[in-house]
């Protein structure tokens, strides 16, 4: 996708201005959505694992005090950062 202005990009997600088929970001729809799953999905044990371990590692190392409104803006952020890929 070539380079846009963010207004035009916005204007577009707002949907005042029409996607292009060849503007769009992979799995986008005229709307600028991503598609919906509609499946529940389970994560099996050993990843729940994995993750509780990786949660724990890098809440010692960025809010040792657990304060729960920086563990939620972290949450938030990692949210952010998974919906871009996408």
């Amino acid at each position: 996708m070539a380079k846009q202005l963010l207004t035009e990009r916005f204007q577009e997600l707002a949907g005042i201005k029409s996607l292009s088929e060849n503007d769009r970001f992979p799995g986008e729809d005229e709307a600028g959505m991503a598609p919906r799953h509609d499946e529940e999905f389970e994560l099996e044990d050993n990843e729940k694992d994995y993750l509780t371990d990786v949660t724990i590692e890098f809440h010692k190392k960025l809010n040792p005090e657990l304060n729960i409104e920086k563990s939620k803006a972290i949450m938030d952020f990692i949210i952010s950062q998974l919906e871009e890929m996408y």
